[in-house]
C-alpha cells in the first residue's frame, strides 16, 4: 500500500510539473520540448529504478514513453484545441493528460514483469548503456526541434513526412522483421557486455533508419523517385529514426515481458515442486510413518510371513526409489504416478486388511497423460489421514479417470480426534495446477469428499 501511494504521488506530481513547465514556457515564449523530455525521462527513470528494472528495460521504457508521449501529446492538443480556445490551457492540459496516461501505463507494464526479486540489478556496465540511451533521446529530440523549425519541413511539417513514411507498409514490415531477428540474436548472445550491447543497438537503429529513409525517399519498392534530394533524406531519416526506436523499444519490452512471465511461471513451478518433495519426504520419514511401517514389518516377521514381509520391504523401498527418481520432475505420466499409488496403498492394505477398499477405474489411454508428481498419492493419503478405518465402517477410496480428469473420492468417516493439519498438501496441488492455467475441482457432500485433477 505504501509503495502504491508513493507511485501515485510520483505520477501525479510529474503530471502537474509538466503542466506548470508548459504554462511557464508558454508565457515566456520558450520552447518547452527539451524541458518536457527531461521531466518525462526523470519520471520514467524513477519508476524503473524503484521497480529495480534492468538498465536495458529502463532504457526501452524511456524511449517508448517519450516517443508515444510526443505523438499522444500532439493528438490530445489537436482534440482539445477544438473545444478550448486558449494557447496556454490547451498545451498544459494535453501535457498533463499525456503524462498521466504514460505514467500509469508504465506502472501497469512494470506490474506485468513480476516481482522485483526476479529482476537483475543495474551494474556499472548497464548504467553506461542507460546513459547512452538517454543521450540518444536528447539528440533525437534536439534534431526534431531543429529540423521542424527549419525550411526542411516547409512543405507541410513532420506529420506529412511521417504519414508518407508510415504509408509504406513494405518498409515497416521489413523494419519489424529485422528488429525481431536482431532482438532474438542479442538475447541469445548473453556473453556480450552491456555497454557493447548498447553501442550495437544504437548502431543498428541508426543503420536501419538510414537505409529505410533511402528506400522510403526513393519510393521503393513501389517505384523510383528520381527527384529525391538530400533535404528530403534528412526529413525521412529523422522520422525513420523515431519509428525504428519505437519499434525496437516495443519489441524489446514485449520480449522482456514474455520472458519475465515464463521465468516467473518456471520459478513458481520449481518452488511448488520443492514444497511437494519436502512434504512428501516429511510424510515418508516422519516418526509415525516409520513406526507404523516397522511395526507392521515386525509383526510379519514374527508371524513367519516371510513372503509378505519381503513384499512389504519391496513396496517400502519402491516408495523411496520413486521419490529419488522423480525428485526433479514436476510432471510424470499418470501410469508412473499410479504405480507409486499402488505401492503406497499396498502398505496401507497390510495395516488395514479389512477396513480399506481401493477401487480404480482408469482408462488405458489416460495412462499416457500427465499429472503433477505426488498429486494423486497425496489425495489418497489425505483420505486415510482424516478418516477412521475399520471393518465395521470401511473407508472406500475410488480413483477414476474420464479423459479430462483423474478423480479421487472417498466416503466421509471422520476420526474422533482429527490429526494436526496445515492444509499445505491440497494447497500445493491447487497452486501447481493454477500455474498451468488449470483448476482443481473440489466437492464435498454430506457423505463424500471428491477432488478432480486435470489431466495434462
Amino acid at each position: 500500500m505504501r509503495k502504491l501511494g508513493a507511485t501515485f504521488w510520483i505520477v501525479n506530481g510529474f503530471a502537474l510539473l509538466h503542466a506548470v513547465v508548459t504554462v511557464l514556457c508558454g508565457l515566456g515564449g520558450i520552447n518547452d520540448g527539451l524541458f518536457l523530455t527531461m521531466l518525462t525521462m526523470i519520471m520514467t527513470l524513477i519508476l524503473s529504478i524503484r521497480a529495480r528494472l534492468s538498465a536495458e528495460v529502463s532504457a526501452m521504457n524511456i524511449i517508448l514513453v517519450n516517443v508515444i508521449g510526443y505523438v499522444l501529446g500532439v493528438a490530445l492538443a489537436a482534440i482539445l484545441g477544438v473545444y478550448i480556445d486558449s494557447p496556454i490551457v490547451v498545451p498544459a492540459l494535453s501535457t498533463f493528460l499525456t503524462t498521466e496516461i504514460m505514467g500509469w501505463a508504465l506502472v501497469w507494464f512494470i506490474g506485468i514483469l513480476g516481482e522485483p526479486a526476479e529482476r537483475d540489478k543495474m551494474s556499472d556496465e548497464s548504467f553506461k548503456w542507460l546513459i547512452l540511451a538517454v543521450l540518444m533521446i536528447f539528440v533525437v529530440r534536439i534534431l526534431v526541434n531543429l529540423f521542424t523549425k527549419s525550411p526542411l519541413f516547409s512543405d507541410g511539417g513532420m506529420m506529412v513526412v511521417a504519414s508518407k513514411f508510415v504509408s509504406n507498409s513494405v518498409i515497416l514490415l521489413i523494419l519489424i522483421f529485422l528488429t525481431v531477428i536482431f532482438i532474438r540474436y542479442l538475447n541469445h548472445n548473453a556473453g556480450i557486455k552491456q555497454f557493447e550491447r548498447g553501442a550495437i543497438v544504437m548502431l543498428y537503429v541508426v543503420g536501419v533508419s538510414f537505409l529505410s529513409a533511402l528506400l522510403a525517399g526513393y519510393g521503393l519498392p513501389f517505384g523510383i523517385n528520381n527527384d529525391f534530394s538530400f533535404s528530403e533524406f534528412l526529413e525521412y531519416f529523422i522520422v525513420a529514426l523515431i519509428c525504428e526506436s519505437a519499434i525496437y523499444a516495443v519489441g524489446y519490452l514485449s520480449y522482456s515481458a514474455i520472458h519475465a512471465r515464463r521465468t516467473m511461471v518456471a520459478e513458481r513451478e520449481k518452488a511448488n515442486q520443492a514444497r511437494a518433495q519436502y512434504m512428501n519426504l516429511k510424510q515418508q520419514v516422519n516418526p509415525h510413518f516409520l513406526f507404523n511401517s516397522l511395526n507392521v514389518l515386525d509383526c510379519l516377521v514374527a508371524e513367519g510371513e516371510k513372503e509378505d514381509a519381503r513384499e512389504y520391504i519391496q513396496k517400502l523401498s519402491g516408495l523411496y526409489r520413486y521419490m529419488l527418481h522423480n525428485e526433479n520432475q514436476p510432471l510424470v505420466p499418470l501410469e508412473d504416478e499410479m504405480e507409486y499409488v499402488d505401492m503406497f496403498t499396498g502398505l496401507l492394505m497390510v495395516r488395514f486388511p479389512n477396513g480399506l477398499i481401493i477401487e480404480k477405474s482408469i482408462r488405458d489411454e489416460d495412462m499416457r497423460r500427465f499429472v503433477f508428481t505426488y498429486s494423486v498419492q497425496m489425495l489418497v493419503e489425505n483420505a486415510t489421514k482424516h478418516n477412521a478405518i475399520s471393518a465395521d465402517k470401511p473407508l472406500t477410496v475410488k480413483i477414476v479417470s474420464d479423459g479430462e480428469y483423474i478423480t479421487v473420492s472417498n466416503n466421509l468417516n471422520p476420526k474422533m480426534v482429527q490429526p494436526e493439519s496445515t492444509g499445505l498438501g491440497l494447497k500445493y496441488i491447487k497452486n501447481t495446477y493454477a500455474g498451468r492455467g488449470k483448476e482443481v475441482i473440489i466437492k464435498e457432500t454430506d457423505d463424500q469428499y471428491i477432488v478432480s485433477l486435470p489431466l495434462l
